[in-house]
């Protein structure tokens, strides 16, 4: 994994990201990057229910008390 830096450019809205390990430096356009098609990232997962199982059944932990917890102990 390479650490970028990044560095605006005054003149344009290019960015322009220069590798602290190799020097190299690449221009990343903004307006191109910032279009519709990019907007959202396709097949987003909804969020995952805590309380079903991988298969969508209760976690039997939902009806048992913790051990040492429970009433009487």
């Amino acid at each position: 994994m390479m650490a970028m830096r990044l560095r605006k450019s005054l003149a344009s809205s290019d960015v322009i990201q220069v590798s602290k390990r190799t020097g190299r430096s690449v221009n990343v356009d903004l307006v191109q990057d910032s279009d519709e098609e990019n907007e959202k990232a396709a097949g987003a997962k909804p969020p995952k229910d805590k309380t079903k199982d991988r298969d969508g059944f209760d976690h039997a932990k939902l009806y048992f008390y913790p051990p040492g917890e429970g009433p009487k102990q």
